[in-house]
């Protein structure tokens, strides 16, 4: 849990960067003061990465305790292999959707200062 928040930081940090990017400043690195702004943006891109993940941790969750609960022996790999083989798809397919859906959020947020 302590390692989120130098994550957040970093990700503010990089929120501040692309906005300043997008702005054309000729030195787009910005410094690094103001560190309540940007753990405060940061948590904020951090919640919303988790909030989008949320389905396939649960999903994934789910799925590996399944197989592992009925692991054992040719028929258990069986089962095990048939639920990965249905659940794979899901989680390509929901990250194809999910992640350019939160990438837009990040550019619209970048571009209005506003991660609600």
């Amino acid at each position: 849990m302590l390692g989120l928040i130098p994550l957040a930081l970093v990700l503010g940090y990089l929120l501040e960067l692309a906005g300043r990017v997008r702005q054309g400043h000729p030195r787009p690195l910005p410094p690094w003061d103001a560190y309540n702004r940007k753990l405060r943006r940061g948590a904020q891109l951090l919640l919303a990465i988790v909030v989008y993940n949320l389905p396939l941790l649960v999903i994934n969750g789910g799925t590996t305790l399944f197989t592992q609960a009925v692991a054992g022996g040719l028929a258990g790999d069986l089962i095990g292999y048939v639920v990965m083989c249905c659940v794979t798809p899901f989680t390509l397919v929901y990250t194809l959707i999910a992640w350019p859906l939160l990438a837009t959020g990040v550019a619209r947020s970048i571009e209005t200062g506003d991660l609600g």
